[in-house]
């Protein structure tokens, strides 16, 4: 029998192996998923990594806040102080249904069945592989890598803004509102290009530092110890450019003297680097400052696919800002157990959690794939469907907290 015709690269993909999971299933229900990929890792999912709920609808009991009580109008209860000293609140919490849709094109049908054709045996299995491996690839940046790309926006709207956005098909909507406490997110304005502001002023007379070492302040009354800090490349660089930092540094240059007698120095110019600024804040006793520049696709109000940043904001006026996230020290962890060779992987000082629901008409908690192969009318099509319960859960509310840094306006 000869390995011809797409059916049998679907049927190959079905078939369950040793483990009782088949290839499709493995692009859903792999751990690996929520990390991205090696060269661009997601961030907010070291923060909110997924775990399994058996109730899509219920209550977390375990929010622990640190000076205030759950937001009015919230879906967090009113927090109360247990045994412990600790303020110990709940959460009712709904997932949501989540799907991504796609057909495969002619083109790339087309393409698998011409791999397919080099194949006359039962026997040469190769080419059968190759043809698996197109589809798994199609499936995998046409299907899933949208969904945990949604699942990374949703988790940083909790983190950066308090307020997820559930937005569908048919003019759907939903906002999911989570706690924002006083001095938690702060606007750092930017003025315009003629007069710039904040971060982007340049006669000197603006300190950027001076605000990471007020939320340093606020996170230790409420006993919080800063241990990441990290945003986009733009405020970074704003912050480097900021003349009152440049201000912070220093050097001398060594040469000898005239005549071959004692030295002479000069000053040089003040040059900020990576380096130099992750050692400014250990004086300060902050963490180094890491970069998160992943991008995403979208499809703008005209239908057209534009690419944007997770750290990208604008807000309701159109103006942009940059969030510089600080997250505070929590003992809260989880262990995901991982394929060989990489094994358990611990994440320290988590945020809370992505809460992964059951589908309708399904047993167990978990991303779903279905698959459509129509192969009897012209042309034919293979279409494919993740679908999803899911939402991120702030366990640790208060323990972090957002600079919001505007660019100048025109």
């Amino acid at each position: 029998m000869a390995f011809a015709v797409f059916r049998d690269v679907i049927e190959f993909l079905s078939k369950p192996g040793k483990d009782g999971w088949s290839e499709f299933d493995k692009l859903t229900i792999s751990p690996m998923l929520q990390f991205g990929t090696d060269d661009a890792p997601y961030f907010f999912q070291e923060l909110l990594p997924e775990r399994l709920v058996s109730k899509n609808q219920g209550t977390e009991g375990n929010i622990e806040y640190r000076s205030t009580l759950a937001a009015s109008g919230s879906s967090y209860a009113p927090t109360d102080i247990n045994k412990g000293g600790q303020i110990i609140g709940t959460f009712d919490y709904k997932l949501g249904f989540t799907n991504q849709k796609d057909v495969l094109d002619v083109a790339t049908y087309e393409a698998i069945h011409d791999i397919l054709q080099l194949s006359d045996d039962s026997a040469n299995l190769s080419n059968l592989e190759t043809a698996a491996e197109a589809v798994l690839d199609w499936t995998n940046q046409n299907i899933i890598k949208p969904q945990m790309d949604l699942n990374e926006l949703f988790r940083s709207q909790a983190i950066i803004d308090a307020l997820v956005k559930r937005r569908g098909a048919n003019g759907y909507y939903e906002d999911v509102r989570y706690p924002n406490s006083p001095g938690q997110r702060v606007i750092i304005p930017g003025g315009t290009v003629a007069a710039p502001l904040g971060w982007y002023k340049t006669d000197g007379s603006y300190d950027s530092m001076l605000d990471l070492q007020a939320i340093q302040t606020v996170a230790r009354k409420k006993g919080l110890e800063i241990v990441r800090i990290a945003s986009s490349w733009e405020p970074k660089r704003a912050f480097m450019n900021n003349p009152a930092i440049k201000n912070r540094f220093s050097g001398v240059a060594i040469a000898p003297g005239a005549g071959g007698t004692g030295i002479s120095t000069s000053a040089l110019p003040n040059m900020v680097t990576e380096d130099g600024v992750d050692a400014l804040l250990r004086q300060w006793r902050l963490p180094a400052w890491e970069l998160y520049d992943k991008t995403y696709n979208y499809k703008d109000a005209n239908g057209i696919i534009q690419t944007t940043g997770f750290m990208d904001k604008v807000d309701g006026t159109g103006k942009k800002y940059n969030p510089v996230i600080l997250t505070c020290r929590t003992r809260r962890e989880w262990t995901i157990t991982l394929p060989n060779p990489i094994g358990k992987v611990l994440l320290t000082n988590t945020l809370g959690y992505f809460g992964i629901g059951r589908c309708v008409g399904h047993q167990n908690p978990g991303r779903v794939l279905n698959r459509l192969l129509e192969d009897k009318l012209h042309p034919p099509s293979f279409t494919a469907e993740v679908i999803q319960e899911g939402l991120p859960i702030l366990t640790a509310p208060e323990a972090h907290f957002v600079l919001n840094v505007y660019e100048p306006t025109p």
